[in-house]
């Protein structure tokens, strides 16, 4: 069961062995349901080595705002 409190918090979506036809394929059709929300997508390729820099790139930037957003809460 997912915690009610996760559309609050800030992630990223990421999906893996995007090198299988049919994991892309799944992909294109489920990425659709977050982008209609405003959420970025990934796809990647661990055994390729493909895709993980963006994801890394985004997830740093996600933190980065996040701490500024927080700096006078602390």
């Amino acid at each position: 069961m997912l915690s009610p409190e996760l559309p609050e918090k800030t992630y990223v979506v990421a999906s893996n062995k995007m090198d299988l036809l049919e994991a892309y394929e799944n992909w294109l059709l489920f990425k659709e349901k977050p982008q209609a929300h405003g959420i970025e997508t990934f796809c990647t390729s661990a055994v390729k080595r493909e895709g993980t820099h963006e994801v890394i790139r985004a997830a740093h930037k996600l933190l980065k705002e996040s701490k500024e957003a927080n700096k006078g809460f602390e």
